[in-house]
C-alpha cells in the first residue's frame, strides 16, 4: 500500500505487521512522526490495512485541508494540469527581463478560507461554475504571489485581495483572472512594494443576487496562517536559504473587485464600529490602505464606505491638530504634519463606465461626500477654521490619500488591469516598504479623464487643481528651500519657492528648472511681472497679519502656477521641450525629413532618427501616451478588431457626427464645417468640452481627420511608414482619435 509504504520508507529494520487485535502500543512507531502518521499506523496495527484504506479514501478532502500544500485540485479530487498545478513565474513583460517577475503559488488546505462546493454556482453574467472550469473552490484555496525582489529584513506587506463574483483564480480557457485580466502580479512587481498578495478563493452561490462565499478569513489570523506556510515549507525564497526565512508581517492593504466588495465594505464598516474606537492605522489588522475596483454596489456599501472615510479623515485631522498645538514653528509644524501623512491610511475608489454607470453612480456618490467633509463644518471633529492649522500643501497631501478615480473606459472585466491602477495604487502607498525604486512615472500614466479629487482651497473648496486632477504624494521639502530652515524670508522669494516645490511634488507639468529660470528673467514679462508683484503684495500683508505664515506664500503659488501654465499655453514660442533639461540641443538641431523614426519602404534612414526617439521617450517623462488600441491602456486590441465583425458594427453604431463650430466662436467670424467627420459619441461629448475650453482661450480646435473605416487605414498604409501609420488597428477605426489642424494665428503650417 502506498501510504504504508511512504510511512516505512526511512526504516532501517521493518517490524512485521501487528496481529488484527494486537494492542497498537507493542509495536515501535518513530518518534519524528507527525500525529496524523501515528494515528494512521496505530490502525493499521489494530484493525488493518483494508480499514485504512477506506479511513484514506473517505477522508481525502479533508486530510488536504489540515496539511496546507501546493497545487490545486479539480473537483473529482485529481490534480488539475493547468496554471494551478503549481508554482510560476510571471514576469512583469516577457520581453523586458530586467523589469523583473514574481512568483505565484496556488495554494490548498489553509484552515481559514472557502470550504463551498460550487459546480452549481453562478459568476455575475449567470454562467454556471461547471461549464466555465473543473478545478474546485472547496479545499481552503488562495493565490500567494512573492515578487522577486523582496527584502526580507523590512517588514513584508500584505496586498489581500478579494475576487468578485467570477470563478476566481481558477482556470478556464487557458487563462486565469489574476494573471491575464488583473495582472495582478506583474503590477505588484512593477510597483516595488516591499510586499506579497494573497488571493483567496472563494466559491460562488447558486443563485444570485448573492456574493462569493470566502468562509472565514479573518484578517488578522488568516494573513499569519500565510505567513506560518511559506515560513515552514521553505518558499519565500526560490533558492532556500541555511538561515532559515522569517519575515516580519507588515501592514496590510485590503482590496476588493466587483462581488468581493461586499465583504471588503463589511470590513471597512466594523473597523469603524464602537469596538474598534481607534481607527486609522490603529485598528486590529494594522491596515495601509483599501483599494476599491467596480465593488461599491448599493446605498448601503455607499454608507459603509462614507462612514469609514469620515472616521478615518476625522482620525487624521486630529493627528494634525495635535501636532499644530504642540509645534509652534511654522516650517516644523508643516515639515512634521507633512510626514504624518506619509505614513497614514490611504483610500482609492476606482470605477469603471458599466452598462448605465451602474458602478459610477455609487462612486459619485463617494466622491461627494468627500468634497462635502471639507465643505461642511460639521463633517469635522475640530471648531477651528482649517487654514489655522494645516497649510494648503498639507491640505493638499491629505486630499491625495483619500481618492475616487475614473478608469476612463467602460471593461468591468479588466477594471484591475487596464492602465496600471493597482500600481499606481499601491505605489502611492509609502507605508509599504520599497526595496527597489517605485517607477516615477505612475502619475502621468493617469487616464486623461480621471476623476480624481479636486485640491481643496480652503477659500474656494470646488477649485479644480491646476493640473486637471492628477494628484501626486509630495516630497518632502528641499535643503534648498529656506522655508526649511526657520529663517525668515522675503516675500519675493518665499513666492518663488513655494511655485519650485509645486512642480517638485508634482502638482505642475511646468518643471522646477522652468519655473526658476522663467520667473529669475520675469522682468522681460511685463504681465508675468505684474501677476507676480501684485501676490507679492497679498503675501506682505498676510505676514504682517500673521507672521511667519507659510499660508500666503504657498496659496500665492498655485495662482502664480495657474497663470505661468495660461501664459506657456498660449505662447506661441512655447514648446514642451522647454521643460526638458535637454530641451534646447533638441530645438537647435537641424531636423531632417526623414528624422522620423521608422521607415516607409523604400525610403532611406534620417541622419538623426536616433535621437528623435530619444526625445520622444523624453517627452513622454512630461506626458505618456495612451493609446486606445495597444498596451495595457487598450479597450480593445489587433487581435480582437480583426476577428469580430460584430465588434466593428457595434463601433460603427457608437458613432456621431462632429458639430460644426459656430460663427464667431473663438476668432472665427464664420462656421467651420466638421461634418465630414465622426467619433465615438463618447468620445465627442468629452472633445466638445473641450472644443469649448479652447474657445474660451481664444483658440480653435478643428478636426482634419476623425473616424476611418478599416479600408480607408488599409490603404494609408500601404508602404508607409509602420511607426506612423498604425497596419491593422488605428485608433480611427475606433473612432477615439481626431487629426487637429496645426495651424492657428501666426503659428502657420503644411497640414498632412
Amino acid at each position: 500500500m502506498a501510504y504504508k509504504s511512504r510511512l516505512y520508507s526511512d526504516r532501517k529494520q521493518r517490524t512485521q505487521p501487528a496481529e488484527p487485535h494486537r494492542p497498537p502500543t507493542a509495536q515501535p512507531i518513530q518518534n519524528d512522526l507527525t500525529a496524523s502518521q501515528r494515528h494512521v499506523l496505530a490502525m493499521q496495527h489494530s484493525q488493518g490495512n483494508h480499514a485504512v484504506l477506506r479511513m484514506v479514501t473517505r477522508n481525502r478532502h479533508a486530510s488536504a485541508q489540515r496539511v496546507p500544500t501546493v497545487g490545486w485540485h479539480t473537483r473529482d479530487g485529481k490534480d488539475t494540469t493547468g496554471a494551478n498545478k503549481g508554482e510560476s513565474s510571471i514576469p512583469v513583460d516577457a520581453t523586458d527581463a530586467k523589469l523583473g517577475a514574481a512568483r505565484r503559488i496556488p495554494v490548498r488546505g489553509l484552515k481559514h478560507g472557502s470550504t463551498r462546493n460550487d459546480p452549481d454556482g453562478k459568476d455575475w453574467l449567470d454562467n454556471k461554475v461547471s461549464d466555465l472550469t473543473k478545478e474546485t473552490a472547496k479545499e481552503g484555496q488562495a493565490i500567494v504571489v512573492i515578487p522577486d525582489n523582496l527584502d526580507f529584513s523590512q517588514n513584508i506587506g500584505v496586498l489581500l485581495h478579494l475576487q468578485g463574483l467570477t470563478i476566481g483564480y481558477r482556470e478556464s480557457g487557458g487563462k486565469v483572472e489574476d494573471v491575464d485580466f488583473g495582472r495582478i502580479e506583474q503590477q505588484l512587481r512593477a510597483s516595488g512594494r516591499n510586499m506579497i498578495a494573497v488571493l483567496p478563493q472563494a466559491g460562488l452561490p447558486d443563485t444570485k443576487p448573492s456574493a462569493p462565499d470566502f468562509g472565514n478569513i479573518d484578517r488578522g489570523a488568516y494573513l499569519q496562517e500565510v505567513f506560518d506556510f511559506l515560513t515552514a515549507n521553505k518558499l519565500w525564497a526560490t533558492t532556500p536559504s541555511t538561515t532559515p526565512i522569517t519575515p516580519t508581517r507588515g501592514q496590510m492593504v485590503l482590496s476588493g473587485y466587483s462581488g468581493g466588495g461586499f465583504q471588503a465594505t463589511a470590513r471597512m464598516q466594523q473597523d469603524v464600529t464602537d469596538s474598534h474606537t481607534n481607527g486609522g492605522n490603529l485598528n486590529p489588522t494594522n491596515m495601509a490602505g483599501v483599494i476599491l475596483f467596480d465593488s461599491i454596489h448599493n446605498a448601503a456599501q455607499v454608507e459603509q464606505v462614507t462612514n469609514w472615510l469620515a472616521a478615518q479623515m476625522n482620525h487624521d485631522l486630529d493627528k494634525l491638530n495635535a501636532i499644530a498645538q504642540s509645534v509652534t514653528d511654522p516650517a516644523q509644524r508643516d515639515k512634521d504634519q507633512k510626514q504624518y501623512l506619509t505614513t497614514s491610511m490611504r483610500f482609492r475608489g476606482i470605477f469603471s463606465h458599466t452598462s448605465k454607470d451602474y458602478y459610477a453612480k455609487q462612486y459619485v456618490k463617494v466622491d461627494a461626500a468627500i468634497k462635502n467633509w471639507w465643505a461642511s463644518g460639521a463633517g469635522r471633529t475640530l471648531k477651528t477654521k482649517l487654514e489655522t492649522i494645516l497649510s494648503q500643501g498639507v491640505i493638499n497631501s491629505l486630499t491625495a490619500n483619500y481618492q475616487v478615480i475614473d478608469s476612463g473606459h467602460a471593461d468591468h472585466k479588466t477594471v484591475i488591469g487596464k492602465g496600471d491602477p493597482l500600481k499606481n495604487a499601491l505605489i502611492d502607498l509609502p507605508a509599504i516598504g520599497s526595496p527597489a525604486p517605485a517607477p516615477k512615472a505612475a502619475a502621468s500614466q493617469t487616464p486623461a479623464n480621471q476623476n480624481t479629487q479636486p485640491t481643496p482651497n480652503v477659500a474656494n473648496p470646488q477649485r479644480t487643481p491646476i493640473d486637471g486632477g492628477v494628484q501626486r504624494q509630495p516630497a518632502p521639502t528641499g535643503s534648498g528651500d529656506a522655508k526649511a530652515t526657520g529663517t525668515k524670508v522675503a516675500p519675493e522669494q518665499s513666492l518663488v519657492d513655494a511655485a519650485i516645490h509645486l512642480a517638485e511634488t508634482g502638482v505642475t507639468r511646468l518643471q522646477p528648472d522652468y519655473l526658476r529660470k522663467t520667473l529669475q528673467a520675469r522682468s522681460g514679462n511685463a504681465t508675468l511681472t505684474s501677476e507676480f508683484d501684485t501676490l507679492v503684495g497679498v503675501i506682505t500683508s498676510q505676514q504682517a497679519a500673521t507672521p511667519g505664515s507659510p499660508t500666503a506664500a504657498e496659496f500665492g503659488a498655485q495662482k502664480l502656477v495657474t497663470f505661468m501654465e495660461q501664459q506657456f499655453i498660449q505662447d506661441p514660442k512655447a514648446s514642451t521641450l522647454d521643460l526638458l533639461a535637454n530641451g534646447q540641443s533638441y530645438r537647435n538641431r537641424k531636423w531632417d525629413n526623414l528624422d522620423y523614426p521608422g521607415n516607409a519602404k523604400g525610403e532611406a534612414e534620417g541622419p538623426h532618427e536616433d535621437e528623435a526617439a530619444q526625445m520622444m521617450r523624453d517627452l513622454a517623462k512630461i506626458e505618456a501616451e495612451r493609446r486606445p488600441n495597444s498596451g495595457t491602456t487598450a479597450v480593445v486590441d489587433n487581435t480582437e478588431f480583426n476577428s469580430d465583425a460584430q465588434l466593428q458594427k457595434y463601433i460603427v453604431i457608437k458613432l456621431s457626427t462632429v458639430p460644426d463650430i459656430p460663427a464667431g466662436t473663438a476668432k472665427g467670424s464664420r462656421p467651420i464645417s466638421q461634418s465630414d467627420h465622426k467619433l465615438n459619441e463618447k468620445a465627442l461629448a468629452d472633445f466638445l468640452r473641450m472644443r469649448q475650453d479652447a474657445s474660451q482661450d481664444g483658440v480653435d480646435l478643428i478636426i482634419d481627420d476623425g473616424y476611418r473605416t478599416p479600408e480607408t487605414s488599409k490603404a494609408h498604409g500601404e508602404g508607409q511608414n509602420p511607426q506612423a501609420l498604425a497596419q491593422g488597428l488605428s485608433s480611427h477605426n475606433l473612432g477615439l482619435a481626431m487629426d487637429l489642424q496645426m495651424t492657428h494665428g501666426r503659428q502657420q503650417f503644411t497640414e498632412e
